[in-house]
């Protein structure tokens, strides 16, 4: 699970959440979305990696950085109203898909300041 909050006008923070069949949650890091000038940039969990955004629509974005080993290019793709589905792909054509759906949180989440 992805939780996205807004810090400002061009950064938005997320947290990584993986809930396993037993009560366990695993903290899967932090990632930032952010604006700069014209240009968008993606940083995934755990990545020393910062992505250029080089394509977005209404429902889906790409980001890409060559200089990254694995991966490459990062797709996030809304596929339904409540489903996600996110592409890894780089280096001799390594490929991640994953699936999400939403999860119905019973506490409101706060925005950031």
């Amino acid at each position: 699970m992805e939780t996205w909050l807004p810090m400002n006008d061009s950064l938005y923070t997320g947290q990584g959440t993986m809930y396993k069949k037993t009560t366990e949650t695993v903290s899967l890091g932090n990632m930032q979305f952010q604006r700069r000038n014209k240009d968008y940039y993606f940083t995934p969990a755990n990545s020393p990696f910062e992505y250029k955004v080089s394509a977005i629509s209404k429902n889906s974005f790409v980001a890409e950085n060559r200089n990254a080993e694995y991966p490459q290019k990062i797709s996030y793709v809304l596929f339904k109203k409540d489903s996600l589905h996110t592409i890894w792909e780089g280096g001799a054509g390594a490929r991640k898909d994953v699936y999400y759906g939403r999860v119905k949180r019973s506490v409101p989440v706060k925005k950031g300041k």
